[in-house]
């Protein structure tokens, strides 16, 4: 997930290279292509408006250490979104400056009101490398992962303690009933306590093992991933594929759920993909010429449009509430559900935070 964001600043979509290596190398990401039958719909009145919630202003504020209203402050690029059973809102912050390996992380902490927003520690504490997911598991606390290290971070402080044995992370989510779910680059991990379960993936990357056992099946590098409440698993398990798959939590067998029709090679957005409370999956996708917030169909293999224009460019900050149908879109990351069920999440090259709150049904 490295990097991401400043691939998009340069073209969209990225990661095409990439993907051409993997397949130099023999990668099975190609597999049953074919024969998935995937439909997106259009819908043209979508029932929402997005709202700025954090970003806008000028960059550098948090780096003093006083209470500032989200809307004021300027964020480099956010890439990880964390909401607590409270509604207190985390964000990564990453800069990823002029020198390529050279990223740091600053983490942020929004208010239940979203009236004041301060730093996690120290101001102007700055972790190395890029925020690329966080996630707040009930009862435990907030995990980040930052270079491929998944980490405990104290909100007290800012500490943070590794969690030994997890190299290679690169998403993270939690269940109701507060489970640790880790994705590395080919296998998917619960931990409970001190117990740890490989639930998907195997050592080999690929794509592959649809109907049979996830502990089975072959994935490369999720770029998302996300528990309902009966503990089903969703991942965007082939990164080049653009697909989304599950795990299902009483079989232990995966399936593919869809595939996002006119999705270029990396065209799921990294992170963007949650579950709200009655089991529905949002996720973000690279389709019909931009970046698109979508809903995922519960019965069958379809999507529905709930945000985006399908046409956005990462120069257009829009800081003023659009309608979802208008809403330009740029790499829309780490996304979240509120208490009030609309959906959070970084518009991460323009710098900001965004919510898309429902109007009607």
């Amino acid at each position: 997930m490295r990097s991401t964001i400043q691939g998009c600043k340069r073209a969209i979509p990225w990661c095409a290279p990439v993907s051409a290596a993997l397949l130099l190398l023999g990668f099975n990401i190609a597999s049953s292509r074919d024969s998935l039958q995937t439909y997106v719909t259009t819908t043209q009145n979508l029932p929402g408006v997005v709202v700025r919630v954090v970003g806008g202003g000028q960059v550098g504020l948090t780096q003093h250490f006083r209470p500032t209203p989200p809307k004021s402050v300027g964020l480099f690029s956010p890439t990880a979104l964390a909401i607590s059973p409270t509604g207190t809102m985390y964000i990564g912050d990453t800069d990823f400056g002029n020198v390529p390996g050279k990223a740091t992380c600053q983490l942020l902490r929004v208010s239940r009101s979203r009236k004041l927003l301060t730093t996690v520690g120290p101001a102007g504490l700055r972790l190395p490398g890029e925020c690329e997911s966080m996630v707040y598991v009930r009862g435990v606390g907030l995990f980040t992962i930052r270079n491929g290290n998944v980490f405990r971070v104290s909100l007290v402080d800012g500490r943070e303690v590794r969690v030994r044995g997890l190299r290679g992370a690169v998403a993270l989510a939690s269940s109701r009933t507060g489970g640790l779910f880790v994705a590395t680059g080919r296998r998917i991990i619960v931990i409970r306590g001190t117990t740890r379960r490989v639930i998907a993936g195997t050592t080999s990357p690929g794509y592959s093992g649809d109907g049979g056992p996830a502990t089975s099946a072959r994935l490369t590098l999720p770029t998302g991933l996300a528990v309902d409440p009966r503990g089903n698993v969703f991942v965007g398990s082939d990164r080049f594929g653009c697909r989304i798959r599950e795990v299902h939590q009483t079989t232990g067998l995966i399936t593919t759920r869809i595939r996002v029709p006119s999705c270029p090679a990396g065209g799921l957005s990294p992170g963007g993909i949650i579950v709200n409370r009655t089991g529905t999956v949002y996720f973000g996708a690279f389709s019909g010429g931009g970046w698109r917030l979508f809903k995922l169909d519960t019965v069958g293999k379809s999507a529905e449009r709930i945000a985006g224009v399908g046409r956005g460019s990462p120069s257009v900050r829009q800081v003023s509430p659009v309608a979802a149908n208008r809403a330009r879109l740029s790499a829309p990351m780490a996304m979240q559900v509120t208490r009030n069920a609309n959906l959070v999440f970084c518009d991460s090259v323009l710098g900001l935070v965004r919510e898309l709150v429902w109007t009607g049904d």
